[in-house]
């Protein structure tokens, strides 16, 4: 029986990995994961551009493209286990009400660990809101620093003096960020979740103004380069500078390698973000439920 039941497996499963094979999608990285002869041709051809002749890496390239999870959800069998999934949570959940309201007469739906762990979330609100605050800032002393650095005669004393006040000034505020945030979340003791929302957004920030000061800092210093041979490294070089609007996109982006445009639909899908919104609720909602009626 079990020897049928093993084999009956192994079928199933050779039949999950043989539709995604023959799954007609024009997305390049899930066709790498199944064709080993690409996958090695990519290697090799991936190996020779990796590095520019000066050592450096190529520019990252935006391209409009579903993401890998939006194309692996169209293959039938992906799609049967997130429905798999979606009725465990169902059935899970009626069998707790009714066990609940047999036995006891109340019914608990597995909020507690919620509760507990996203206690004090105003506070890790109001927290996060000083360190977009904070991050926002960045924006005008940088435009300062670009703006008085012109004034300066090029490649003087002076001129290196202020750049190098300028870079200790951006280490000594990250090293700030860093420690005033950790100081925060412990002098409020946030609970675990919320806790670990507001540290993950506090190394957002850090990593978005590294990569928009790191990505922005040439164009400042574009004018100052008169050799026939300088290539920038961004294809943003040669432009101003970008505007606040387009720092704040950038914030909310979800990348961390800076460009002033994006790849974008035409229109804000508002029933996908309500799809995703609802399934990170749900997602929530699971681990709870499970926290609270298992372990």
């Amino acid at each position: 029986m079990s020897k049928d039941v093993e084999k009956k497996m192994d079928l199933a499963v050779d039949d999950l990995f043989t539709e995604v094979k023959q799954f007609n999608l024009k997305n390049y990285e899930l066709k790498q994961l199944f064709n080993e002869k690409a996958t090695d041709r990519a290697h090799g051809e991936g190996h020779r551009k990796s590095t520019k002749k000066d050592g450096k890496l190529p520019d990252k390239v935006f391209m409009p493209r579903n993401s890998l999870l939006t194309d692996l959800f169209e293959v039938k069998h992906i799609k049967t286990i997130y429905h798999i999934f979606v009725v465990m949570l169902i059935i899970l959940f009626l069998n707790t009400v009714v066990h609940d309201f047999v036995d006891t007469g109340s019914i608990n739906l597995g909020f507690r660990p919620i509760i507990a762990g996203f206690g004090k979330f105003h506070i890790a609100l109001m927290l996060w809101c000083c360190m977009q605050t904070s991050t926002f800032l960045l924006y005008p002393a940088f435009l300062m620093w670009a703006a008085n650095r012109k004034k300066i005669t090029p490649n003087s004393s002076l001129q290196r003096l202020w750049d190098g006040s300028a870079l200790v000034l951006f280490i000594g505020y990250q090293c700030g960020f860093i420690v005033a945030a950790i100081k925060a979340h412990l002098w409020f003791d946030l609970p675990p979740a919320s806790g670990v929302a507001y540290l993950m957004e506090m190394t957002r920030f850090l990593m978005k103004a590294h990569a928009f000061i790191r990505s922005n800092v040439p164009r400042a210093l574009t004018n100052d380069k008169k050799q026939a041979d300088y290539k920038p490294s961004s294809p943003d070089t040669y432009r101003g500078l970008p505007s606040f609007s387009t720092y704040v996109y950038f914030l909310f982006a979800p990348t961390l390698v800076y460009r002033d445009e994006y790849p974008r639909t035409k229109q804000i899908r508002w029933r996908v973000v309500a799809r995703h919104a609802l399934e990170v609720i749900g997602v929530v909602f699971y681990i709870s439920f499970i926290l609270e009626r298992f372990v």
